[in-house]
């Protein structure tokens, strides 16, 4: 399988359970989602009264996105990728697993990377 990065950063996938082995898979340019807040509705919490809304975020439009190809997997952000819940060739870096490796705020690795699922 190739894996295309479409991220504007190199991703540095480095995973104990593989030996302590670091792959770095480098940008090789950028995809990106344009998206709008959409404010669906709000909520009162009970205890204290307070009004917290409800949003959900719409995609606009992706630019740099690359038809799906036999093959290939495209390495985007969480944004892009949760957009297009249909694409199967679509992944985005593990950056909540505490097995991320964070230096100050600056993501250093990833155990992984998440896809969609079909769920039957």
């Amino acid at each position: 399988m190739k894996l295309l990065n479409l991220t504007p950063h190199d991703i540095v996938i480095w995973n104990t359970r593989m030996g302590d082995q670091e792959v770095v898979i480098p940008s090789s340019g950028e995809a990106r989602v344009d998206s709008k807040l959409i404010r669906l509705d709000k909520i009162t919490d009970d205890d204290t009264g307070v009004d917290v809304p409800l949003i959900s975020f719409e995609c606009d439009y992706a630019y740099g996105l690359p038809e799906p190809a036999e093959g290939v997997m495209i390495i985007v952000s969480k944004a892009l990728r949760q957009a297009y819940p249909h694409r199967m060739d679509l992944a985005s870096p593990d950056v909540t697993s505490s097995e991320s490796v964070f230096v100050g705020k600056t993501l250093r690795s990833v155990p992984g990377l998440v896809v969609n699922s079909r769920r039957s």
